[in-house]
């Protein structure tokens, strides 16, 4: 059990995870969440995972049950096999051997269609009509964007779930202002 009280450490939670993760995952995935409850700020939930701010930066997501792993998973692979300039946040580590938790670049989400567009250079609707028509392979009216073009990219290169991609709630700024998909852990 986590010293109540003590800084948070990565090293201290993989050394946690790991020693647990041979016991099972649910006791792993608990102690994670006991140790990052005890020392960071609980910032969001999905159906899948528990987020904690570690900075302004970064965020710890960590599983909410051994069934959520593979979002986890499928994150910090997505991350390391795409292209630079993708429009993701990207995952800084992740628990070892299984991916209880990982770490990723902390995005402000949109929390409606007029942050999107005020952070963006084209409306939500026509963003989402893109993404749309782009899986659909049909050809649009206007030129895609090169934010629609990278997230058809993404979604043809990984699977990712057209449902998560085009829920505006899954989409933030990092502090550079770059536009990312910070929830994409779901694919087809």
């Amino acid at each position: 059990m986590p010293d109540v009280g003590s800084a948070f450490s990565l090293e201290r939670l993989n050394a946690l995870t790991e020693q647990s993760i041979g016991r099972s995952l649910e006791e792993a995935i608990d102690i994670a969440t006991t140790y990052a409850s005890e020392r960071l700020q609980h910032i969001g939930a999905g159906s899948a995972r528990n987020v904690y701010a570690i900075s302004d930066d970064l965020v710890l997501k960590i599983a909410r049950n051994r069934n959520s792993i593979h979002q986890n998973a499928a994150e910090a692979k997505i991350s390391k096999s795409t292209a630079a300039n993708a429009p993701i946040a990207r995952v800084i580590q992740r628990a070892r051997p299984k991916s209880v938790w990982i770490v990723s670049q902390r995005a402000t989400p949109f929390n409606n269609t007029s942050a999107f567009e005020e952070a963006s250079d084209q409306t939500w609707l026509s963003f989402e009509t893109a993404v749309r028509a782009g899986m659909g392979g049909k050809k649009t009216a206007e030129p895609r964007s090169k934010l629609v073009q990278a997230t058809l990219n993404l979604v043809y290169d990984h699977g990712l779930d057209l449902p998560d991609v085009i829920d505006v709630k899954h989409w933030g700024v990092l502090h550079d202002g770059s536009i990312v998909l910070f929830d994409y852990g779901e694919v087809e």
